[in-house]
């Protein structure tokens, strides 16, 4: 399989196409899809935002209203296999890019479980969009 790179800098609209365009990575059932793009698309939009800053659209095109938060997420594009590899990444980023960018207000609340029992899960949820968490286990 080969690796795609999803660049934050570009257009939304084609990182959600390549990225529904990938094998989700922990299930291919066509049930599952469908609740995963819809939720997907909600994660995207945040990391989006927190890359680019917020945005709205008027007649004259998008004007900015918010600032990045997390502009380090348009730094480097994500190289990634699957929709899954995407999440990862971004999470690990978030989690480097955090600590060295000295970040004291969290975007969201992260709670790892299992940390002795040979898995782990980290179960994140963002304070300012409280429909949207993301859970990544790892054996």
């Amino acid at each position: 399989m080969r690796h795609v790179e999803i660049d934050f800098a570009g257009p939304f609209e084609k990182i959600l196409a390549t990225l529904l365009s990938l094998p989700v990575g922990w299930s291919d059932d066509v049930s599952d899809r469908v609740t995963n793009e819809e939720e997907l698309e909600q994660v995207v939009r945040v990391l989006y935002e927190a890359a680019n800053g917020r945005h709205v659209e008027t007649k004259v095109g998008f004007i900015p209203i918010a600032p990045p938060v997390f502009d380090f997420l348009k730094a480097k594009p994500f190289r990634v296999r699957t929709q899954t590899d995407l999440l990862i990444e971004a999470a690990a980023r978030l989690i480097a890019g955090s600590v060295t960018a000295g970040v004291r207000d969290p975007i969201g609340e992260g709670v790892v479980d299992g940390k002795n029992s040979g898995e782990a899960s980290i179960h994140y949820r963002p304070t300012h969009r409280p429909g949207i968490s993301l859970v990544l286990n790892a054996k």
